[in-house]
Formats: C-alpha cells, sequence, structure tokens
C-alpha cells in the first residue's frame, strides 16, 4: 500500500477506508491482465490522498482568510478602517473615492492589474461582496486579495478618510 506521504494519520485511515469502500463496490472491473490488485487499489488510493490533502489546504485557508469576529462572521474590512466621526453616508464615502479615483487606481495588484484600490473598494462599498466573490470574479486566490488588502488598500483608505475629520 502506499505510504502516508507526510498525512496526518486520520486522513490516511479516512482514505483508506474511502478506497476500501470503493474497492468492494468496484471489485468486478479489476482487470488482472492490466494490473496486480494492489495496482487497482493504490491507483485508487492514491486519489484519495489527493483529496484529503486538498482538503486540508482548503479548511486552512478557511481558517486563515477571511477573518472572523468572535461569533464567527465574516468581519467587514471596510468597518476595520478608522472611520471619521459623525454621521458619514455611504454617498458621502462614494464621492470621496470619486475625487482620488486617480490617486486609487495607481494601486494595483502585480498578478492583476485590473485590481485596483479603488475597484476594490467599489466592490466592498456598492455590492457589498466578500473576498471570495471578488477572488473568483477577477480569478485570483483570496489569500493574494487579502494581502492586497491590508497592505496597499488599508494604509491609502486611511489616509483619504482624515480628510473627513
Amino acid at each position: 500500500m502506499i505510504g502516508r506521504h507526510g498525512l496526518p494519520h486520520d486522513c490516511y485511515e479516512n482514505a483508506i477506508a474511502n478506497t476500501y469502500d470503493w474497492f468492494l463496490k468496484n471489485w468486478q472491473r479489476y482487470d488482472p491482465q492490466k494490473a496486480s490488485i494492489l495496482s487497482f487499489f493504490n491507483g485508487r488510493l492514491r486519489y484519495r490522498l489527493l483529496d484529503e490533502r486538498i482538503q486540508i489546504y482548503r479548511e486552512r485557508a478557511i481558517r486563515k482568510f477571511p477573518p472572523l469576529d468572535e461569533e464567527g462572521r465574516e468581519i467587514d474590512l471596510l468597518d476595520s478602517i478608522a472611520t471619521p466621526a459623525g454621521d458619514v453616508t455611504l454617498r458621502d464615502l462614494v464621492l470621496t473615492l470619486e475625487l482620488h479615483k486617480h490617486e486609487l487606481e495607481k494601486y494595483r495588484m502585480k498578478s492583476r492589474p485590473k485590481i485596483t484600490a479603488y475597484r476594490l473598494t467599489r466592490h466592498f462599498l456598492e455590492e457589498n461582496c466578500t473576498f471570495r466573490s471578488i477572488a473568483s470574479r477577477y480569478s485570483v486566490s483570496e489569500s493574494a486579495l487579502c494581502q492586497f488588502w491590508r497592505r496597499k488598500c488599508q494604509p491609502i483608505l486611511q489616509e483619504i478618510l482624515q480628510d473627513f475629520r
């Protein structure tokens, strides 16, 4: 049988159990002319181990991104920007964005130049999008989008919002 290849023991056991269940249902498909029974089993096990590894990476990504509050809800990253005191409406924010559009368009993701600080902020403000939906729209990873937001967009937006005070 194939080794664990660095997978946690429970994931390896889960992959073997799933492969065994599959094997019991599909043993008729085994052709001794093509391979040994162990090769037939290991061929399927290899893909189950890959599925387990992918699941581990997905769970890590979900734990890491997006950020969640104490109640398990996704944090609205626009709320994490220091906002000015007083009643600021969405219209005021959009107008301010428009005034600083040229400056915000300078901040682009290296891997996806279409994603700018301006566009990303507009998605959050007007469409109430999540990182996941924007990432899938632009075919970019959520982690890269979050990093761009934290490192480039938040600092420049905080500077711009200082004008409100």
